[in-house]
């Protein structure tokens, strides 16, 4: 018996696998599908558009925005949650720790702290590696 819930854990992480990793068709392919219709914005995942004539029948078909982070449609999280699992994957992170932003912050307030720190991206990005296609 050992076996085979070992033989689905490995096909389940393979499916995450490919599926973090952009490897996966059918997500690509959904996702081409969507990104014809009309009108953003639309669901980081599947491209489908929450908004524009199609988006009464989509929400009918479960692709509305979903309730908790409007980025995302229900099925889409639904179907993440559904598919519980996960892959180990390479990744990097950057964190960057900006002496005394803190301070800085409280004293210039949001709408400054905002402008100040999206300023900085398009310096820091220039010390980063090009992502490959």
């Amino acid at each position: 018996m050992e076996s085979v819930i070992e033989h689905v854990d490995k096909a389940v992480e393979e499916r995450w696998r490919r599926y973090l990793m952009g490897e996966d068709p059918a997500p690509r392919s959904w996702r081409s599908v969507w990104s014809k219709l009309p009108r953003a914005p639309r669901c980081e995942l599947c491209a489908v558009p929450f908004g524009g004539p199609f988006a009464p029948a989509l929400r009918m078909l479960g692709r509305k925005r979903f309730a908790r982070n409007p980025r995302y449609c229900d099925f889409c999280v639904g179907r993440l949650v559904q598919g519980q699992g996960g892959a180990e994957i390479e990744m990097s992170a950057l964190f960057a720790d900006v002496r005394g932003s803190v301070p800085m912050a409280e004293q210039l307030g949001r709408p400054a702290r905002n402008g100040s720190s999206t300023a900085s991206i398009p310096r820091a990005s220039m010390f980063l590696p090009r992502a490959e296609p």
